[in-house]
Order: C-alpha cells, then structure tokens, then sequence
C-alpha cells in the first residue's frame, strides 16, 4: 500500500496502475465466478487477502483520482497442479514446500491473468477494521506516535526529492485528463479480455520484498527482542539482510519474471539503504508495542502519514496463508515430493469450508 500511494505519487495521473491479488479458489475457476458473481462471496469471506485488497483499494481511491485497476487472480487446485511441474524447475535449487507456495503465488501474480474487480463491495467510512478474518493494531495509538514525532520536528517531507516533485506538478497539470483516460483504460481492458478474463499488460511489478527483514516485521524478530533485547534484535535483521539475495530474491525473480515482467525492489534501492543504515533500530520497529503498531513501526507511520489509515494498522500475514494456499500442519521446510500432488499439501480445511459453502 505504500509502494502503491508513493508511485502514485510520481506517476502521471492518466496512467492506469495494476493491483493484482492472488486467491487459492479451492474448485471455483474464474469461469464459474463469471457465470455465478455470487461466488465472488465465498472467496471475500473465506480468503483473507481478497477482502484485505478490495479495502486497499477503496482506501487508494480515497487518496487519489487515478485509475486503479484490481485484477483478482483465482487460482484452482486443478490449475495449480498444471502449472506445478513449471513452478518446481523454476524454483530450483529451492525445494520446500513453503518456497513452492510463495513461488506459486508470484508465479501466477506475474501471469497477471484474471477478474478485474467490478466495485461490488465498498467500505464506508464509519466500518474501518472490518476486512474478515484480518487483525489490526490500534490506529489512535499509532496516531499519537506519528503526532509526537511531528512536533519533535522529525518527520522528513515526502517532496525533497527533485523527481518527486516534478511527479506532483505533472499530476497538477494534467489532472484534466483524467476523463479521457478513463475511457482509454476501459478500451484496454475492453482489448485484453478473453472470455471475460482479462491478463495485465503492466511491464514492471513493483514488490514489497524487504520491508520484513530491514524493519522488524516477522514473528521471531518480536521473539528474539522479548527473550534477548534490542542488541540481539539488530544482529537478527543483519542476518536477514545477509540472506536476503539467496533465500528471497533469486527465487522471486525467476516468477515474477516467467512472464517477460521486471521486478522492482524499492525497499531494496540504494538510497532507501543508505537511510536505514544511519537509523538506530528502535527508529525502525518497536516491538513492545502490538502486532500491528511497533512491527515494522516507520512504514506504518509513513502509511499513516500518507492517510491509509486501515493499512497503517494491519497485522502482518503470511501470503502463502493470506491467500489460503498454504497447509499450515505441513511443515514449510517438506521437500517437494517428485511426484506432487498438490491437493495433498493445499489447505484442505479451507477445501471443505468452500465445498461446503457451495453447497448451502
């Protein structure tokens, strides 16, 4: 969401941005959700990540004119044991399961092939926090820190760079266009639907990759600074870090790239690192403050200040558990068995909840 609000940002206002969302559908195929919209239903109640990212993008259509586009990929059990054979030799030297599960997510985000969202459900102002099955920190709280941090005078101008700035007087000076582009996104999107399922033409997929590892976002960072303080918490991160290029990258890279699209690491970029760097890590997290305040604190204040209020106070999930792809009583570190058999290793429980709900 922040990656989402600061392109905007820079990015002439006539420019359609993707936002793609990776659903494990279970046995509901994006033909069946075309003929029953209705099914749309199930997925937004059962798939956390679904529901999370319509809010998100009410939440950017409240800060911003511009053109979203949400494209919901819904991914079968069928159609993931076809792709399964391509997904383990492009993951390669990886081989658990737990890297299978976020390969595939970003094998078929790349892909990029799905239902745009049609505006069915929308958030009011009065139900913030209520996306189904998401947690949240407290937004007042994190408000207070963002206001104490403004009048210590610490909070730095989101318009000092020179190409920022430049990004907003050419929004200024073309928000009349903003119609016309309308009507162009619509002749698009009009191009590029087969069958009702339409496939992004974006180039470039910018991703979040990082944010976790510099700023204290997993679980074992809150455990770690707990049980052995903020000395053992920072040689965590570096550790993290370290890793990031032979645990993360490689692998994402090969997805997301499947496809002819070219990842984009902000996160990751020279100067963002030449900041954290000079910052002490209580700057970057506070973890004795609850999930969904001090994880990954400096972005969540950033999101704030950038007026996302329910993404500021998000807690933290697992995409390959988000998505309900993932079997959360197999171990993430199971080798891929040379003959996969996907429905073995999928999350069966929530199978059943959709079958079931089906059905009624």
């Amino acid at each position: 969401m922040v990656l989402a609000a600061l392109v905007d940002k820079v990015l002439d206002v006539a420019e359609c941005v993707d936002l793609i969302n990776v659903a494990f559908t279970g046995d509901i195929s994006n033909q069946d959700i075309i003929k029953n919209p209705k099914l749309r239903d199930i997925i937004y109640e059962k798939v956390p990540d679904r529901a999370t990212s319509i809010n998100a993008l009410e939440e950017l259509r409240r800060i911003s004119k511009r053109h979203w586009r949400l494209i919901e990929v819904n991914i079968t059990t069928e159609e993931l044991q076809k792709e399964s054979s391509s997904i383990s030799k492009l993951l390669e030297p990886r081989k658990s399961m737990m890297d299978f599960n976020i390969a595939s997510i970003l094998y078929f985000a790349s892909r990029g092939k799905g239902i745009v969202h049609n505006n069915r459900y929308k958030i009011e102002e009065k139900a913030e926090n209520t996306i189904p099955g998401a947690r949240y920190g407290d937004v007042e709280r994190l408000s207070k820190i963002l206001e104490d941090i403004g009048k210590a005078g610490k909070i730095p101008t989101l318009t000092t760079n020179n190409e920022i700035k430049r990004g907003i007087k050419r929004r200024r000076d073309k928000d009349e266009k903003i119609i016309e582009a309308s009507e162009n996104v619509m002749n698009v999107e009009k191009e590029n639907v087969n069958d009702g399922v339409y496939t992004s033409k974006a180039k470039i997929y910018f991703s979040g990759l990082g944010a976790d590892e510099l700023f204290g976002g997993y679980g074992r960072h809150r455990k770690v600074a707990k049980i052995s303080g903020i000395k053992a918490l920072e040689a965590e991160l570096r550790k993290d870090f370290a890793r990031l290029w032979h645990r993360n990258l490689a692998r994402d890279d090969r997805m997301i790239s499947a496809f002819g699209r070219e990842a984009r690491h902000p996160y990751l970029a020279k100067m963002v690192l030449e900041v954290v760097k000079k910052l002490k890590v209580t700057d970057l997290c506070n973890l004795s403050l609850a999930p969904g305040e001090g994880d990954k604190l400096i972005l969540r204040l950033i999101a704030l200040h950038l007026n996302l209020r329910q993404a500021s106070v998000l807690v933290k999930r697992a995409m390959q558990f988000g998505t309900r792809l993932a079997n959360s009583k197999v171990p993430g570190q199971t080798d891929i068995p040379e003959d996969l058999k996907v429905r073995q290793f999928v999350n069966k429980q929530f199978l059943d909840k959709v079958s079931k709900k089906m059905r009624e």
